[in-house]
């Protein structure tokens, strides 16, 4: 996976999650209550919704004049009638519906008598529904408000989680087990993956069959899906007259108990507004597949006529998937067991959100990873010239004609040259200027890299890609005086401290180690009269004298100095050895140049590394580095130098001890062991998670 489409992935998946994620996890802790209403509510509401078990009934009509004058007010929508179970002790309550507002009128169907009445939403339960569909208003918008949130969460959360955190390696059972050996954040990521993973099976399930009772759209595009016609509108009633008498509820109830004899549900609307409305029922069978397999029964509401009838057998595909899916999500298909199943599912998203803010929360308190390089920015090569043998510098602009970010002394920046070749070069001018950078290259014989690249194939007027400036040797800002030695090319970073110290006048002195004044880069610079009093030349010292010359200069040093260092490898380890007895901890400032020796130093034993945001434990083996296993597994590390010097690929370490092997830490950082550099370091300790 590419590192910034990672980081863009992981981003959204985050932020949604801590936004829209609170709306799913009402929606799933109310869901899951929902699974269990039919089975609480009459346990919760004994008295309103069941009544002592009966073999004859009030006639309907009656039932609804006893329900008007009991409620006062609205229309008569329908009655709901349910035989209850065999041989029980008590029955369901029949429910007159009242419209505007929304008012059930409970009746007790074996003597008429009201039981009570309550809102459509009324009650705990009732409460609990209502927030789940967010059914506070009539409007579209609102209702819509769920099934929006639904496929948000189903792209972003569940898509977007399984693409970062998906095994993109063998051994995929190993990798979405609950680890139990991780602590801390590691722990929190581990267990939010997992839940993620067996959860979003059922998640999205019950996003997929919840969707029709939001979206029309979504609904005709099942029944599009089986080739089935859409819904009919409702047959009208031929009226012979204005004063034509209507069907009573008690003549359309036994038609009805004809057609459907003795239904396990059976609701009667009352016709609608307008002399055409017909009676309209729809029966659920005994022994039906699930409580919303519907048989459809329109009749005329004059004469009586069935004017459509269509069992549930005899229903369109379409009209069976709509009203199974339905019934699935609320767990009215497969029992008991089903809804365990469904009840699972609902609790993932809990456990998620646990998960996910307490991992979020670890994250701000724990140890920063390597910070993000910025976005590549295109550069124009101005101006290529000679500054020493074998050493070219390379003025670039920006292609806009706009300032460059600003950088301060001892800062470098990322050269993409071409295709998988990057490169880390100090900057060398006066940080005052933003119209152009100035990097300089060494050409290193027998190079097959950038160096090569940058003096073979980079021409003036040809277009580089470069990170913003970055700086990890910084002068110090309390020193009262800045001692310079470079060696070398090493003079790079140390060129830009001290144009900058004499811009502001600081005090410094440049000890400048070459091999010949020929190999002497910029000389012609620091030779100019303004450097003259700071800067001082050494060329052409035999490595047997150059521990008497480095000698006076490091032996003493003065009140508040610091001191700055680049160059080969064996001077800096020369300069830092003498300086050791007179420059104290933290006075001393190195930039390393050349490779890191510390790199192959030392035993290298196999070990194991963890991830713990994208998931998997792989196994580091002698031969290669974690940097170089986590590439073949598709996680990719930002790198440049691949030898432990410039620091990009510095990594935040959760758990284990680290086998620091860079020249980029500094002493306390890698005692704290919260951080490390992976293209090089390995591990001390049989296993390692690391903030990936």
């Amino acid at each position: 996976m590419k590192p910034n489409l990672y980081k863009c992935v992981f981003q959204v998946h985050r932020w949604t999650g801590l936004t829209i994620g609170m709306v799913i996890l009402m929606m799933a802790l109310t869901g899951a209550v929902n699974l269990f209403r039919p089975q609480l509510e009459p346990t919760v509401n004994r008295e309103l919704l069941t009544v002592p078990t009966c073999s004859e009934r009030v006639p309907l009509d009656a039932l609804g004049e006893t329900a008007r004058a009991a409620h006062m007010g609205g229309r008569l929508d329908y009655i709901k009638l349910s035989a209850g179970e065999p041989g029980a002790a008590r029955m369901p309550a029949a429910r007159v519906r009242f419209d505007d507002p929304q008012v059930d009128v409970y009746m007790n169907p074996c003597t008429g008598a009201v039981v009570g009445e309550r809102p459509r939403y009324g009650g705990v339960l009732g409460t609990i529904e209502q927030t789940h569909i967010l059914r506070f208003s009539e409007e579209k918008w609102v209702r819509s408000i769920t099934g929006v949130c639904a496929i948000i969460f189903g792209i972003v959360l569940i898509g977007g989680g399984s693409y970062m955190w998906w095994p993109r390696r063998r051994g995929y059972g190993r990798a979405l087990r609950l680890d139990v050996r991780l602590e801390g954040r590691a722990r929190s990521m581990n267990q939010h993956k997992i839940a993620g993973v067996y959860g979003s099976l059922f998640l999205i399930a019950l996003i997929l069959t919840g969707l029709p009772l939001v979206f029309e759209w979504y609904r005709n595009g099942l029944y599009t899906l089986t080739g089935s016609p859409l819904p009919q509108k409702p047959p009208k009633s031929a009226p012979a007259d204005r004063d034509s008498p209507r069907v009573s509820m008690e003549a359309f109830w036994q038609k009805v108990q004809a057609l459907e004899p003795n239904p396990e549900h059976a609701l009667l609307k009352y016709p609608g507004e307008g002399p055409n409305a017909p009676l309209e029922a729809y029966m659920v069978a005994r022994g039906a597949p699930h409580e919303n397999a519907r048989s459809l029964l329109f009749i005329d509401a004059y004469s009586g006529k069935v004017l459509r009838y269509t069992p549930y057998e005899k229903a369109s595909a379409g009209f069976k998937l709509y009203f199974w899916m339905i019934s699935f999500h609320t767990g009215s298909v497969g029992g008991w067991p089903m809804k365990l199943i469904l009840l699972f599912g609902t609790l993932m998203v809990p456990v998620l959100a646990y998960t996910g803010i307490r991992s979020y929360l670890r994250r701000r308190k724990s140890p920063a990873a390597a910070p993000a390089l910025a976005a590549p920015m295109p550069v124009r090569v101005r101006r290529i010239a000679f500054q020493a043998a074998d050493i070219k510098s390379f003025e670039l602009v920006s292609t806009t004609g706009d300032p460059l970010p600003a950088f301060t002394p001892g800062s470098h920046i990322d050269v993409r040259i071409e295709d998988g070749l990057q490169r880390q070069y100090s900057l060398c001018n006066d940080p005052n200027e933003r119209h152009r950078y100035l990097i300089a290259v060494k050409r290193i014989a027998g190079s097959h890299g950038g160096s090569r690249a940058m003096h073979e194939l980079v021409e003036e007027g040809d277009l580089l890609s470069i990170s913003a400036p970055r700086n990890h040797f910084a002068l110090h800002p309390a020193a009262a005086h800045h001692v310079l030695v470079a060696g070398g090319i090493g003079i790079t970073p140390l060129l830009c401290m001290a144009r900058h110290l004499l811009s502001i006048g600081a005090s410094f002195e440049l000890h400048y180690f070459t091999r010949s004044i020929e190999q002497t880069a910029f000389h012609a610079a620091l030779s100019a009269p303004e450097f003259a009093p700071h800067v001082s030349f050494h060329c052409a010292i035999e490595r047997s004298r150059l521990r008497e010359t480095l000698h006076p200069l490091l032996s003493r040093r003065a009140a508040d100095a610091h001191l700055y260092l680049c160059g080969p490898r064996g001077f800096m380890n020369l300069v830092e050895e003498l300086a050791a007895a007179a420059w104290p901890a933290g006075t001393v400032h190195v930039e390393h140049f050349a490779a890191n020796p510390l790199a192959s130093a030392g035993e290298r034993k196999p070990f194991e590394v963890t991830l713990a945001r994208s998931g998997g434990t792989f196994t580091v083996p002698v031969s290669k580095s974690i940097v170089n296993v986590l590439a073949e597994r598709g996680v990719c590390v930002a790198t440049s130098c691949e030898q432990g010097v410039c620091g990009t690929c510095l990594t935040g370490v959760l758990e284990g001890k680290p086998d620091h092997r860079d020249a980029f830490l500094s002493p306390q950082e890698r005692i704290a062991g919260a951080k490390m550099l992976v293209c090089v370091s390995r591990a001390s300790t049989p296993r390692l998670v690391l903030d990936l």
